[in-house]
């Protein structure tokens, strides 16, 4: 089951009619984003081909074959070699982050996640298969995204949330407030139909629409969902 986000215009429109449908569109992606995050994350497949001393290879994201709906790796959770099967180590965040030696070449054996970014180290001395698992979610150009139809009341309380702190004339930061405790009930309510009963209210931040947004280059890969 899909959404389309263009089809809930109306309703967050309704609340800040002095901006402009781009921005409304823009909201409803980031909560979007956000509720897939705070539920269990979809988990895909791909390979990158290595590069001879080359330690960190863009992820692109993978295709679906549906029109509109583009996805965007959130975190890399596994990697391992294609020839051999064998299971690379995982860098904590620290590790991942920092600068590497790019005299270091060898075998990789360990991989981290740098916003996205396949981190191998040491940088490979040959080329060859890296098989990775990454968990993904909508991306913040998508305009279909991949939820059942019960996600449309947290992603209307999610994107007006968004929508009521953009300057202008409609700015209102206590109905912001209302809609946010609205988003906390209303994602509480979807992930307990995903996880078949176990619901749940976490405190959550939601980014503002004007947060800065990571985006990631080339790289090849060939995804399988």
């Amino acid at each position: 089951m899909a959404i389309t986000l263009s089809n809930l215009l109306a309703r967050v429109k309704h609340y800040r009619k002095d901006l402009h449908s781009g921005e409304h569109l823009y909201a409803l992606q980031v909560a979007a984003r956000k509720l897939a995050q705070l539920a269990p994350l979809k988990s895909v497949q791909t390979t990158v081909t290595t590069v001879v001393g080359q330690s960190t290879y863009d992820v692109p994201a993978p295709t679906t074959g549906v029109l509109g709906m583009v996805e965007s790796v959130s975190r890399i959770s596994r990697a391992y070699r294609t020839s051999t099967g064998e299971i690379l180590n995982e860098m904590n965040t620290q590790e991942a982050m920092a600068p590497h030696n790019l005299n270091d070449t060898g075998v990789p054996s360990r991989f981290g996640d740098r916003f996205g970014a396949l981190v191998l180290y040491p940088a490979p001395e040959a080329v060859e298969s890296i098989t990775i698992i990454a968990e993904t979610v909508p991306s913040l150009e998508s305009e279909i995204v991949d939820m059942p139809l019960h996600a449309e009341e947290a992603l209307v309380a999610g994107a007006t949330y968004e929508l009521m702190l953009i300057p202008g004339e409609g700015y209102n930061p206590t109905l912001a407030q209302h809609w946010a405790q609205r988003w906390v009930k209303e994602h509480g309510n979807y992930q307990g139909k995903v996880m078949m009963g176990t619901s749940g209210s976490p405190t959550i931040h939601i980014e503002s629409p004007y947060s800065a947004r990571t985006r990631n280059g080339s790289g090849t890969s060939g995804w399988m969902v």
